[in-house]
């Protein structure tokens, strides 16, 4: 009990420290936001001071709500220095006109969707990879997915497709809302492909009549499948290329902990036209706060001529002249960050690789655990009430270095809109009466902990029950880990139900 006290202490411990020094690392405008700084730091070290002390009585949930908050103001200040940057300034501003942000990077522009975020460009630019033989170019975007649709459409600019030999694009991946987009996109010279496994990536790169080849390295989708990037590798040596390909990754689940450069050495002497790697920026790269919407967007071109089987070598549009057209295109549509997102994202832990991917990967490490933990359960359970636990870490490839996602994937053996709000009334009930930071909400990423369902069909009968556990170690991811491997030790609902009788009467008002 005493060691399970101070590791609790300890967790609170890092936790402060880790807000600590995002706070230490902002800029203050003025002497009240100044002061409302030094509270939040008075208040953290008083949290660190009882730590420290490994107090047997301290309550370390109560320490835990401490710093949940704490975190909600540090959101607020990183907020209210940026509107207090950009309040009063107009969408098209008198000239000549700039604005200084905190950081004291300047900002000039004639209107605000003319706006380039060189200042963030530039460190994605660090982030981004040096690998021999290419070059690569680095943009952000409103969204991840006016990333995902400029990527596509940049490849309108080297073929002029025809309706009868339209450009032909292959997703293997499982995101709805890049389906929705692909169905937007799609016309006669547009055809895309839903690939449903891996071994139809398999046939389809075989036979050579990919344009466009759409990769998540963890499908988004029921299972979870991990990318075999070596098998990848081998075919795309082997395949019989007909025309230059592009290939376009969506590395959101995973952030940096897919290797970029890996990527580009295995395509070795037979590279693709151009190689882009999308992914939303507000999920794992602001430190759980959600700032702002962004989509980073990086273009890799090889810097030697592409061959052909039967013709001469052809000397590929450069990652240069692909991210002017699309910088030129985002200003004229205005698909970029708006002042306040700009002023927003212009925090130093924004883009900051190492605080990036240690974050990261304290989400995935939470995650992984709470998938494991469950499937243990789910295995030693007759007949469980969860069919599946779907997560990277139960894959046979969880050694790949990608294998990770932030968040877990629960099938449930009888997939009803009534089971699913039996689940959720549970957890609603249990999160209130043991007042563990576990909410119900969408996305993932964030500090705290959260649950919801996704329904796949209309009707409400098909659906996906998903937890997804934040970078926050303590009594709340604990308690959570607990819950979810007593639920699964159940091998009915029926049982279930007079287990939680509260949460029952609750799930019968959901789904009346």
């Amino acid at each position: 009990m005493e060691n399970s006290l101070l590791q609790t202490l300890s967790q609170n411990h890092a936790e402060a420290i880790a807000l600590l020094e995002l706070i230490d690392s902002l800029t203050m405008p003025d002497s009240s936001l100044e002061s409302r700084c030094q509270s939040l730091q008075e208040t953290l070290f008083g949290v660190l001071a009882e730590a420290s002390s490994a107090l047997g009585g301290k309550n370390s949930l109560n320490t835990e709500h401490q710093l949940h908050q704490v975190a909600h103001q540090v959101r607020q200040l990183c907020l209210d220095i940026a509107h207090k940057t950009t309040t009063g300034q107009y969408k098209s501003p008198v000239q000549p006109h700039s604005v200084q942000l905190a950081s004291g990077s300047q900002l000039s522009y004639s209107y605000e969707r003319n706006l380039a975020p060189t200042i963030l460009e530039q460190r994605l630019a660090l982030e981004g990879t040096s690998q021999s033989g290419w070059q690569g170019q680095h943009l952000l975007f409103s969204s991840g997915m006016v990333s995902l649709m400029m990527a596509v459409q940049s490849c309108f600019r080297e073929t002029i497709p025809q309706a009868d030999k339209p450009l032909k694009l292959a997703m293997w991946g499982g995101y709805f809302e890049t389906h929705f987009l692909l169905d937007i996109l799609a016309n006669p010279g547009l055809a895309w492909t839903q690939l449903q496994t891996q071994a139809d990536l398999w046939q389809y790169l075989a036979r050579g009549e990919i344009d466009i080849l759409l990769l998540e390295p963890v499908s988004y989708d029921w299972d979870m499948e991990v990318l075999d990037l070596k098998q990848l590798s081998t075919l795309w040596h082997s395949a019989l290329l007909q025309r230059p390909q592009t290939i376009i990754l969506d590395t959101t689940l995973v952030n940096q902990t897919f290797s970029m450069q890996d990527f580009l050495e295995q395509l070795g002497e037979h590279p693709p036209r151009m190689v882009v790697q999308v992914r939303s920026g507000m999920k794992l790269d602001q430190q759980g706060l959600e700032l702002s919407n962004v989509g980073l967007l990086s273009v890799y071109t090889p810097t030697t001529g592409l061959h052909q089987p039967g013709s001469a070598a052809v000397v590929p549009t450069s990652a240069q002249q692909v991210g002017r057209f699309l910088s030129h295109a985002r200003q004229m549509m205005g698909l970029g960050l708006t002042l306040e997102e700009l002023a927003c994202l212009d925090v130093p832990f924004f883009l900051d690789s190492v605080k990036t991917l240690t974050y990261a990967k304290s989400v995935f490490a939470n995650n992984a655990e709470l998938a494991l933990a469950v499937q243990q359960t789910v295995d030693s359970t007759a007949n469980s009430i969860i069919k599946q636990v779907a997560h990277p870490a139960l894959s046979a490839q969880s050694h790949f270095a990608w294998a990770c996602a932030p968040f877990v994937i629960l099938h449930l053996i009888a997939d009803t809109a009534a089971n699913h709000a039996l689940l959720l009334a549970i957890l609603e009930t249990e999160r209130r009466r043991q007042e563990i930071l576990l909410f119900p909400g969408g996305s993932f990423g964030f500090r705290h902990h959260r649950f919801e369902v996704i329904w796949i069909k209309s009707n409400q009968q098909v659906g996906l029950f998903k937890v997804a556990m934040g970078a926050r170690q303590g009594d709340s991811k604990d308690a959570t880990i607990r819950l979810l491997k007593q639920l699964a030790s159940y091998s009915s609902y029926q049982e279930l139900a007079q287990s939680y009788p509260e949460a029952a009467q609750l799930a019968r008002s959901l789904t009346s």
